[in-house]
């Protein structure tokens, strides 16, 4: 790449090196690059392709695509992704969000028995980047959002996340519903790890190589957190306190057992926009 090129000449190049490197949807990756670092929006930039590209924008693509080129994802190269209203700094600290998590948020926000409560107590175990707590505490400004993580650098992401989103969300260090009592809760919600162990051995290597395996990994079945978390969430919940979990295809049933072992009632299992099961809601009495 020059710079003499054109803006198309480098999308064209650059999507057809990243094809060959193997990187999936490579002309899609590379216009999110390009809007980010132009800046431009996407739909604009079929009318920028002749424009020449500058020396400063070339050198960006340039080391951008060298680093997606060994399997680095966008949203770690780009350092921010979107996430419902929010734009949150992105890196290896924490799963990448996802627009599934975005749906558990709607879960959440969109629950009757919540919005009935002048202030409700809501617990976002496994906070990862924040995008759970913090979407809702700036959706639900009635709420108080408290974030947990068991891993310190991604609770830090989580907080400069907070503080670029203009959040109040109250951060603790440590495993499930730590230093909550018995019914002191009002929802617990989580995207925990529940990926099996055949699963890890599938993912994809921009995933199992940039991305911090205790986010995916739930243990041989995937449910080993699973079980732990429904287990605190019994005890921390008020009665007619709700839990919102963030499950695998093919989990929906064992997942309601654990649930129903567990105390809850109206037990619900939801699917993704792609027909999956993926969501997991129940109450306590």
């Amino acid at each position: 790449m020059g710079g003499t090129l054109t803006i198309g000449d480098i999308l064209a190049k650059g999507a057809a090196w990243l094809a060959v490197k193997g990187v999936e949807d490579a002309d899609v990756q590379v216009q999110w690059l390009a809007s980010a670092y132009l800046p431009a929006r996407r739909t604009e930039l079929a009318s920028r392709l002749a424009d020449k590209a500058d020396q400063q924008f070339t050198e960006r693509m340039r080391s951008a695509m060298v680093r997606m080129a060994k399997g680095e994802p966008i949203q770690y190269v780009l350092g921010e992704w979107d996430f419902r209203l929010l734009t949150l700094k992105t890196d290896s600290r924490a799963l990448i969000p996802r627009p599934e998590t975005e749906q558990l948020v709607s879960l959440v926000l969109e629950e009757p028995d919540l919005k009935a409560i002048p202030s409700p107590v809501i617990c976002d175990v496994g906070t990862g980047t924040g995008c759970i707590a913090i979407s809702i505490a700036i959706e639900m400004p009635s709420s108080k959002c408290v974030a947990i993580d068991m891993d310190e650098g991604a609770l830090s992401l989580a907080r400069e996340n907070a503080l670029r989103c203009g959040a109040s969300v109250e951060f603790r260090h440590g495993r499930n519903l730590v230093g909550f009592g018995a019914a002191s809760v009002d929802a617990v919600v989580s995207n925990p790890p529940y990926i099996d162990a055949a699963g890890m051995e599938a993912l994809p290597r921009h995933i199992i190589d940039h991305e911090p395996r205790v986010a995916l990994y739930g243990g041989v079945d995937g449910l080993d957190v699973i079980r732990s978390l429904v287990n605190d969430a019994a005890i921390a919940l008020r009665r007619g306190g709700w839990c919102f979990l963030e499950i695998g295809d093919g989990q929906g049933e064992p997942v309601r057992a654990i649930l129903e072992d567990a105390g809850f009632s109206s037990v619900s299992i939801l699917k993704d926009f792609a027909g999956l099961d993926r969501y997991a809601k129940a109450h306590i009495l």
